[in-house]
């Protein structure tokens, strides 16, 4: 079974937490998004784009499609009301936590590095 790479994390204000991974922004997920939103809410680089931006609609997108995800009912994108820039922050703080604890470090040992010589290349 493939790993599920983490997207985005998303805290929303009251606490609640969620995890939006790749595999969940499916070309079907994409053409919704494109059909109520406009052209750029079709294509996942662009999207990824309009949330770095801070994009109301991006965001109420990927919070509807992360509480649909996990059995909520959540309100359509377009009537969500919350504040983007804490969302935002909340996702910011989560990367700067550092690496997740239950993955483990790469067994692979480092090269051993040679003592550099007078003409630039190492032994």
């Amino acid at each position: 079974m493939a790993d599920r790479s983490e997207y985005w994390k998303i805290k929303l204000p009251g606490g609640s937490e969620y995890t939006l991974h790749r595999d969940e922004i499916t070309v079907g997920v994409l053409r919704g998004w494109k059909q109520k939103f406009g052209p750029q809410y079709g294509k996942f680089m662009t999207f990824t784009q309009l949330l770095l931006e801070g994009d109301a609609d991006a965001w109420c997108c990927a919070v509807h499609l992360v509480q649909k995800n996990a059995g909520e009912n959540p309100k359509p994108p377009e009537f969500m009301d919350f504040a983007v820039g804490e969302v935002m922050l909340g996702a910011a703080e989560d990367e700067e936590a550092g690496p997740d604890p239950e993955r483990e470090p790469d067994p692979t040992p480092a090269a051993p590095q040679g003592e550099p010589t007078d003409d630039g290349t190492t032994t």
